[in-house]
């Protein structure tokens, strides 16, 4: 038998928090002179654990160059209903291409599972429950005359909002500048009017009412005034001249 690998533990002991959880750092060396792909697996001593508390971070085969070193981390999760008591396992790792041949067994690691601490006696909750209401009956009683005396509260007056310009405006860019103008939205009502001007395109806010600048209270109303098309005038069928 061949060891190509030399196996260091960061710790021969792992420390399991409340969750029963722990995990333990593996150094592996390539000590064989040439490039090897290195496979490292958990083995459980004595067969105490169960393999599936074990997982490697990471991939279980590596490619290691002549005196390379790679470190291979191990989570231990023991599940709830493991029984308490001492366990241990170790990192073995092989030579991918003569795995029964060079292979190198890593340190034991062990770690401890706590017995789980005596039930508690139960706690009395109908002292708690008769505490409960007593406060209940004495708060709700405070608040329900302070409620009682308590005076109807003034509406928060609302500020006024200067009316924006919308004159020269297309009439839904008006109208939308209008709305938007404050908050809560929609900002002022719309009055709209429609007035046919010569030589003024149509859709085109001519003048408003209050004018731009004028400060206003949400809600109020602003006239908008619009050119429409002017009315084309029919004639009639042209007139021709009499035949000779």
């Amino acid at each position: 038998m061949a060891s190509p690998f030399a196996v260091t533990v960061g710790a021969a002991t792992v420390t399991l928090d409340s969750t029963r959880h722990g995990t333990v750092t593996c150094t592996v060396s390539n000590t064989a002179g040439r490039s090897l792909r290195a496979r490292a697996g958990v083995v459980p001593i004595d067969g105490s654990p169960s393999p599936s508390w074990f997982t490697l971070t990471g991939d279980a085969e590596r490619e290691m160059p002549s005196a390379a070193t790679e470190q291979f981390v191990v989570q231990v999760a023991v599940p709830p209903d493991a029984a308490a008591g001492a366990y241990s396992f170790r990192l073995d790792v092989v030579n991918v291409a003569l795995p029964d041949e060079e292979f190198t067994h890593g340190p034991t690691v062990s770690f401890t599972i706590a017995a789980p601490p005596p039930p508690k006696k139960p706690f009395p909750w109908w002292i708690v429950a008769v505490i409960a209401v007593v406060v209940l009956l004495v708060v709700g009683g405070g608040i329900g005359f302070a409620v009682l005396r308590r005076p109807a509260p003034t509406p928060t007056p609302v500020p006024p909002v200067a009316v924006p310009t919308v004159t020269t405006l297309a009439e839904t860019d008006a109208i939308q500048r209008l709305q938007l103008a404050c908050q809560p939205q929609p900002c002022f009502q719309i009055a709209l009017r429609r007035q046919t001007v010569l030589g003024q395109p149509p859709g085109i806010v001519i003048d408003q009412s209050p004018g731009g600048g004028t400060r206003l209270a949400p809600g109020s109303t602003v006239t908008i005034v619009v050119s429409r098309r002017f009315p084309q005038v029919f004639t009639g069928p042209p007139v021709l001249p009499p035949q000779p």
